[in-house]
């Protein structure tokens, strides 16, 4: 069975929308360690930020609340608002089945712009947008 994280990266490395700005450049946690002159920008990090599972009156809920971070990294301001926007549309019809996990809704908690090496001359100056969302997930149901 999937985990939550296996099933946002499928959802982000196969829209066509999403790699269409960055191609295969979709990764968990952390931006990978850079070779001068590769292409690594724009690129899209996620982590999981918290989970909550939702209990019922009488227990066991197969309901959870996952919260994910998505950190969109890119070379240029204007970049980062077209693969921002991108990304916050697909965020907000993630809908379906993901290898045994449901995805019943998502919700944005915060949006926020950054950018880092842009001022002090660092080696690979980005600019930042981070998107943490709480998706509504179910376990789906194993058959016996």
């Amino acid at each position: 069975m999937a985990s939550f994280e296996e099933a946002i990266a499928g959802m982000l490395s196969t829209d066509t929308a999403i790699t269409t700005y960055v191609s295969t450049r979709v990764y968990d946690s952390v931006l990978p360690a850079v070779n001068v002159g590769e292409d690594v920008l724009p690129a899209i990090t996620f982590q999981v930020v918290d989970r909550r599972d939702e209990p019922h009156f009488v227990g066991y809920s197969p309901e959870t609340a996952t919260m994910v971070q998505v950190d969109t990294w890119c070379a240029t301001a204007a970049s980062r608002r077209t693969v921002t926007a991108v990304l916050r549309t697909l965020m907000q019809e993630w809908r379906g089945a993901w290898g045994g996990i449901v995805i019943r809704r998502a919700f944005k908690d915060s949006d926020f712009d950054s950018t880092e090496g842009v001022d002090d001359g660092g080696p690979l100056p980005t600019f930042r947008n981070t998107q943490r969302w709480t998706a509504w997930t179910r376990q789906a149901p194993v058959p016996v």
